[in-house]
């Protein structure tokens, strides 16, 4: 999933209801872009959640400690093996405008931009990268 020894760089975004088509379609494009550039040695890829959260919003909101908005949680995990500048630069580049992206089609959507982390379990971490990397 994560070997030991390459670099890695996640970020999340909240998206309410599913993916939209054409942000969806927006998002790969600028993925494939990213990946196809010549010299490119970083692993571009993005996920979006498809799960239920009825269970985790019946917890009542005090009870947890971290935001839970009604709403899945998409995002960028990048991967490269070597660390320079011009590549952690290029990094939070990327990663930035990806998930820009969703939060600006979000903001059109609901009016706030929704930025934040999501918590992810060694599990669900696992079944995003057998899945990237199958």
């Amino acid at each position: 999933m994560f070997p030991h020894g390459k670099n890695y760089y996640l970020k999340s975004v909240y998206q309410s209801g599913g993916p939209q088509a054409e942000v969806a379609k927006s998002v790969f494009k600028k993925l494939s872009d990213f990946n196809a550039a010549p010299g490119n040695e970083i692993e571009h890829h993005y996920f979006f959640e498809y799960i239920s959260h009825r269970v985790t919003l019946s917890v009542p909101e005090d009870a947890t400690a971290f935001a839970r908005p009604h709403a899945g949680v998409t995002g960028s995990i990048l991967k490269w093996d070597k660390s320079t500048p011009n590549d952690d630069e290029a990094v939070k580049r990327a990663v930035r405008e990806l998930t820009d992206i969703i939060a600006e089609a979000e903001a059109q959507v609901s009016g706030e931009a929704i930025k934040g982390y999501g918590n992810f379990g060694q599990r669900h971490l696992s079944l995003l990268m057998s899945s990237i990397t199958d």
